[in-house]
């Protein structure tokens, strides 16, 4: 809603009724937006390979000795490396949190990574997971 001083009602009713009778006009003349502009070229989109990005990545694992390595190697075996990584014990005992921004790297290998992430035991859950835009932080 919009509050504050107006035209006043008779000029803002003609302005509404001159609005509707502009919409049917326009229907009436079939140039109401029911058509559309062929684009001038065609969208190519790139292959999830071509597609580079920093990544963000917050997981909770289980706290035991050589899950860090494990997670380590596991973005070493898709030429992905951390630009910053952070590992916290949670308040469950046998948790950690672990927090990683990569460095750039694509996003077919970047989705392989989580895909067998999900499926290690010793992972407990990917809590979030995006795409980093622009340079803030660097």
């Amino acid at each position: 809603m919009f509050y504050g001083p107006g035209a006043g009602s008779l000029p803002t009713a003609t302005a509404v009724v001159s609005d509707l009778v502009g919409a049917v006009k326009n229907m009436r003349l079939g140039v109401n937006g029911r058509s559309f502009v062929t684009p001038q070229y065609e969208k190519q989109l790139k292959d999830d390979g071509e597609v580079n990005s920093k990544h963000f990545l917050r997981l909770h694992v289980h706290d035991e000795v050589g899950v860090f390595s494990k997670i380590t190697s596991l973005f070493a075996s898709h030429n992905v490396s951390f630009e910053k990584i952070l590992q916290m014990p949670l308040k469950e005992k046998e948790l950690a949190e672990i927090v990683v921004i990569t460095h750039k790297a694509s996003l077919k290998d970047y989705q392989d990574i989580l895909m067998e992430l999900h499926d290690l035991k010793f992972v407990k859950d990917v809590k979030s997971s995006y795409r980093v835009e622009g340079s803030a932080g660097a």
